[in-house]
């Protein structure tokens, strides 16, 4: 009896031994993905729910962004100041503090940096004294979104060729002659009529930049329908942002 009553005795304290085990295993999983996960987050990628058309084409409303924080420079929690910092180039998607409001993130392109001479005249921009060039594009693929009344167009800036929205009916935008400051760079939406941008607020500051936004890795057409799968805009899941 006490032989039978030694072995059930181990049997429980190897069953014991092994719940702990396996418990410790699943905990030290848990607190490396947690860890994991607070670096990402900390110094890596920020994720973002674009809420507005302001960047269309190229980001739509509903569309959800990865933005990679380390794109500019490595900026430390509970630490002032950038290590490794750079200033974003002409073209680069960019996300930012806003200007009225620092605690919200904008997302616009950068179409000047520091010591540029830009100037707006009738939605044309100039940079450096070279104007854009504009050329209308008719392809249906790229007006997939019946909210959109205007005209699209392809914008030849420094080389660059960036899809840009007019929204029927809206006024062009212009603005005087003016220099970048030092440490800052000028950001426009590629909805030229909707966006409010450094057309409004000036030049944005080195220091408030966030990261730069490089995959869309979600879009959904109505972020409010429960019906997720018919929701989603399958065309532009994962889809690189230029």
């Amino acid at each position: 009896m006490s032989m039978l009553f030694g072995k059930i005795k181990k049997q429980t304290r190897d069953i014991s031994d092994n719940f702990t085990k396996i418990l410790r295993e699943y905990s030290e999983s848990l607190l490396l993905a947690i860890v994991l996960a607070f670096v990402i987050r900390s110094f890596m990628l920020t994720a973002y729910r674009v809420p507005t058309d302001a960047m269309f084409p190229s980001i739509y409303s509903g569309d959800f962004i990865f933005s990679n924080r380390l794109a500019y420079g490595l900026k430390l929690p509970f630490l002032d100041g950038v290590f490794f910092s750079k200033m974003p180039k002409v073209g680069d998607v960019v996300v930012f503090r806003c200007p009225k409001d620092k605690d919200v993130s904008c997302i616009k392109r950068v179409v000047a940096v520091s010591g540029d001479q830009l100037s707006i005249d009738g939605g044309i921009l100039k940079v450096n004294g070279v104007e854009s060039n504009y050329f209308r594009v008719e392809s249906e693929e790229l007006q997939p979104s019946s909210f959109f009344q205007g005209q699209l167009y392809s914008e030849k800036h420094q080389s660059r060729v960036t899809q840009v929205a007019y929204e029927a009916g809206k006024e062009k935008k212009s603005l005087a002659t003016m220099v970048i400051p030092r440490e800052s760079f000028f950001v426009i939406g590629d909805n030229r009529t909707l966006s409010e941008d450094s057309r409004d607020w000036g030049a944005i500051h080195q220091d408030d930049l966030q990261g730069r936004a490089f995959l869309v890795w979600l879009s959904l057409a109505n972020i409010f329908d429960d019906s997720v799968s018919s929701n989603v805009r399958w065309s532009r899941v994962f889809k690189s942002i230029f």
